[in-house]
């Protein structure tokens, strides 16, 4: 990783790190949320299922980026993980506003990191 080159808007080494603290944070506050409402509740086992997708597809985002060091194949799957992140927040929208706010300070950071990957992807494609 330290062979590829970064766009100028990429955050220090110590941010990814609390990035991903508050990642986990956000995904431990939605889980409990969600939890907290009865199953009969519209959308909450849909909120569920698609949380637990949100953390599953992050793993194998990490797998692509980090392992496979696929960076066209990382960009695309982030637009998809996007999208399974962005119907996750819907779904919670209509039963909780308190993890639906948390959850959509997440879907705002995604437009973030879905320009990043795509400048990393851009900047290294050359090279590779």
């Amino acid at each position: 990783m330290a062979q590829l080159k970064w766009p100028s808007f990429s955050p220090p080494l110590w941010a990814w790190y609390a990035i991903a603290v508050v990642y986990y944070a956000i995904v431990f506050i939605c889980a409990y949320r969600i939890l907290e409402h009865p199953t009969t509740t519209p959308f909450r086992n849909t909120a569920l299922t698609l949380l637990f997708t949100v953390v599953v597809l992050n793993a194998v985002w990490n797998v692509l980026f980090f392992r496979a060091k696929n960076l066209r194949a990382t960009f695309l799957f982030s637009l998809g993980y996007s999208i399974v992140t962005i119907a996750c927040w819907y779904c919670v929208v209509q039963f909780d506003s308190l993890a639906a706010s948390v959850l959509g300070l997440y879907t705002v950071y995604l437009l973030y990191a879905n320009v990043w990957g795509y400048r990393v992807w851009r900047l290294n494609s050359r090279t590779r």
